[in-house]
């Protein structure tokens, strides 16, 4: 299917990610094209790739998440997926450049529901002051 929103989903936690990518096997719109531990290299696996919306773990080893996304904002919309839900982290989610925020203790339908309003062109869990 042509029209699937491609996701590349970056966060230390491999059984995190491979729990969302198989999950996102029930979801006929979205695909999970690479989950990657770290924000090593991120960069240019999103210029081979080329995915719709990249969902990103906050805390990670390798280059800065935060600080990364300025770089990436306009290669892919970011949706920041943190374990840390407070005003803070959304408000500096929000002015690097990052799309959505989705918080860890959120179920699928909430990720998925981000992904999707995210590709589509709107924010997702951020609040533009």
């Amino acid at each position: 299917m042509s029209d699937r929103i491609t996701v590349i989903l970056a966060d230390d936690s491999v059984d995190l990610c491979n729990a969302v990518a198989r999950a996102a096997r029930f979801e006929p719109d979205i695909q999970v094209v690479r989950c990657v531990d770290s924000c090593t290299g991120l960069r240019e696996l999103l210029v081979e790739l080329k995915p719709s919306v990249l969902l990103m773990d906050l805390t990670m080893p390798g280059d800065d998440p935060m600080g990364l996304i300025p770089s990436i904002a306009e290669m892919v919309k970011v949706v920041a997926f943190s374990g840390y839900d407070d005003s803070d982290t959304r408000d500096r989610v929000l002015m690097a450049g990052a799309w959505g925020f989705v918080s860890k203790t959120q179920g699928p339908a909430d990720v998925f529901a981000a992904i999707r309003t995210v590709a589509a062109g709107q924010m997702y869990g951020l609040v533009p002051g």
